[in-house]
């Protein structure tokens, strides 16, 4: 969040999802899913994440909004609406809960006689106090005193429970209402300590806790870390007693009274273990969190320039790193020595087209040490040479239907057979607009084939597909009952890549996760696999994703669309559709979408598998292209 005059305080909001295509209440920026959120932070104790976000959250729509106090539906940051709506319901009433139940951590519990006040104030905060009919609330700091004014107006009399953060590691007194209170320390507390003071019944509470000794210790460690590399933690005046690994990352720890160290294990992304520590009065579970980084990263832009590869490796360790740069298999394939620096980047490597194929390259650093590493890189703008050994695999007696059926069917089974919210019979729609019947239309596509029964991408790239419009042109598979969930094509010879011509269907409740995988298994039972994982490898026939870095983002560059009803194939279109309560990015008549491998032009091809892993979706392929080695 981000406004001309307003001191950059690292104000932000959040989408619901991230999930893809965009439909109506699914990926928004909603002031109610927001504030729930900062109310789940709240409840984990983690406060200052929580007053962080709620405070961004109601200046963007009370104060930076086009009506002053409005509690909006929508954000200005959502992409597909803008703000929309004044005073709406949802967020009056969670902005209300969090006030009260986060902020103030007012939680009376009438069944059970106690009024739990938890507040969940920054811990910078000297004073704040909250007047609503049910309650007077106030807090005033004054060095190592904290004063609370709790007067309740329930009209059941309740015991009173205030649990509130150590501010210091030791207790020299607590009153309330001028006598000497007991006082318990809540041992499974996650972040950060914190007290429990039990009352009776009073009509009003002064309760007075003096503080004494130092502030709780925050451990210290590096928050990145190799994988395979050393974890060290260190506290001062405090005691690990207790380590909790949920996630299972370390490796032989040593612990100490005040250190822990260990070595990490497992795969790159955010984990965190836990320390219970022991400080003179109080104990509570401090969180050590910290990501895992390959030793070896290979750093791409999504977009790459035409007939050029260019990326960088960047050395994560605190060692150089020698080893050998490698392109693509085979004889054809990019070799290159290198040495990197500890902590830092190569130089950019800029592969030339000879060494590199249409679509995904293979780019690898081979070390002597655990350190290798691997990642495709795609380029859809390179141009495969004119001499290119081309085979196309004759799918046409496993075709088994046209692409134009694929929101004629009724998708019936398997369904719940209880009262649910359904994708709608024909395969897509959404809760607002169950009647969605996307046009399909294949004309464009067989007239380019034509009777040569061929297209040909201006990459050079050929795909067989029937021109003639009684012909099946499709093999769909998918968990639906209509069709089979997985086919097996034979395969024989050898190949250094393959293409596929591809289309289905795919919804925002498939979305970040992969729908279907196409395998490819060599006569060594060795295996090659593309995962169809929307939104990054696999495309709706209906329309195009949307990208804008932020609540809506691909991870992969745009693949070659052949749209189906003109036959045009590019990869930046921007002339679409509307259809009425589903998407303004429809592509007229549907799309297929391009899609590769790379292979291991040394070894036997055996078969190919096609296969559906995820409810209501349908996975189609139309045509296979090898690269023979010449």
């Amino acid at each position: 969040i981000k406004v001309n005059g307003l001191p950059d305080n690292g104000y932000y909001t959040l989408s619901t999802t991230d999930w893809q295509p965009y439909t109506w209440s699914v990926n928004s920026v909603a002031l109610a899913e927001v504030l729930h959120t900062t109310l789940a932070y709240w409840q984990a104790g983690r406060v200052e994440s929580a007053f962080k976000l709620w405070k961004s959250a109601l200046l963007e729509s009370m104060s930076l909004g086009s009506s002053p106090g409005n509690f909006q539906q929508l954000s200005f940051y959502d992409a597909m609406r803008g703000e929309l709506y004044r005073d709406f319901a949802d967020p009056i009433g969670v902005a209300s809960r969090t006030l009260v139940e986060g902020l103030f951590g007012v939680l009376p519990n009438a069944l059970s006689d106690t009024l739990l006040i938890r507040p969940g104030l920054p811990r910078d905060w000297n004073s704040a106090s909250l007047v609503i009919p049910d309650i007077l609330f106030d807090f005033k700091r004054n060095h190592y005193f904290d004063i609370y004014t709790i007067i309740p107006k329930f009209p059941k009399k309740m015991n009173l429970k205030l649990q509130v953060f150590a501010n210091m590691d030791s207790i020299e007194s607590i009153k309330v209402n001028g006598k000497e209170s007991s006082w318990n320390n809540i041992e499974k507390t996650v972040g950060y300590p914190i007290i429990e003071i039990p009352c009776t019944y009073e009509e009003e509470y002064l309760i007075k806790i003096k503080w004494k000794g130092q502030p709780p210790v925050e451990p210290s460690y590096d928050s990145f870390i190799t994988r395979d590399d050393s974890l060290s933690v260190f506290v001062q005046n405090a005691r690990i007693m207790k380590v909790y690994d949920p996630q299972k990352v370390l490796k032989n720890p040593v612990k100490g009274n005040n250190y822990l160290h260990s070595q990490i294990i497992g795969e790159k992304g955010h984990r965190t273990i836990f320390l219970k520590l022991k400080q003179e009065q109080i104990s509570w579970w401090a969180p050590i969190s910290f990501e895992i980084e390959n030793p070896i990263d290979i750093n791409a832009p999504i977009e790459q320039k035409s007939n050029l590869l260019t990326f960088s490796i960047h050395n994560n360790t605190s060692k150089i790193k020698k080893g050998i740069l490698l392109v693509n298999k085979g004889i054809s394939g990019f070799r290159q020595e290198l040495a990197i620096q500890p902590e830092s980047n190569s130089k950019l490597i800029n592969i030339p087209d000879n060494y590199l194929v249409t679509g995904t390259n293979m780019v690898g650093f081979k070390c002597d040490d655990v350190s290798s590493v691997e990642k495709s890189i795609a380029n859809w703008d390179i141009q495969n040479s004119e001499n290119e050994k081309w085979e196309e695999i004759n799918l046409s007696k496993y075709f088994n239907d046209k692409v134009t059926n694929i929101f004629e069917n009724k998708y019936l089974s398997p369904r719940s057979p209880y009262p649910t919210l359904q994708l709608p019979w024909q395969g897509i729609g959404n809760w607002c607009s169950p009647l969605v019947k996307p046009n399909i239309d294949d004309t464009g596509l067989r007239r380019r084939a034509g009777n040569n029964n061929k297209i040909v991408l201006p990459q050079g790239i050929p795909f067989t597909t029937p021109g003639d419009v009684k012909e099946k042109n499709i093999i769909f598979t998918s968990l639906w009952d209509n069709y089979p969930d997985k086919i097996i094509i034979p395969l024989s010879g050898k190949s250094s890549h393959a293409y596929f011509l591809m289309t289905g269907s795919t919804n925002p409740m498939q979305s970040q996760f992969t729908n279907g995988n196409i395998i490819i298994e060599y006569m060594d039972n060795q295996e090659e696999c593309l995962q169809l994982r929307n939104p990054d490898t696999w495309w709706p026939i209906e329309q195009d994703y949307y990208d804008d870095e932020f609540a809506f983002s691909l991870n992969e560059p745009k693949p070659e669309r052949v749209h189906l009803k003109t036959g045009y194939i590019t990869r930046d279109f921007d002339d679409y559709v509307s259809i009425k309560g589903f998407t303004s990015r429809a592509i007229d008549g549907g799309a297929a979408t391009v899609f590769d491998i790379p292979l291991n032009p040394l070894k036997e091809l055996k078969q190919l598998k096609l296969e559906t892993t995820a409810n209501e979706v349908v996975i189609g392929l139309m045509s296979i292209t090898l690269i023979r080695d010449k």
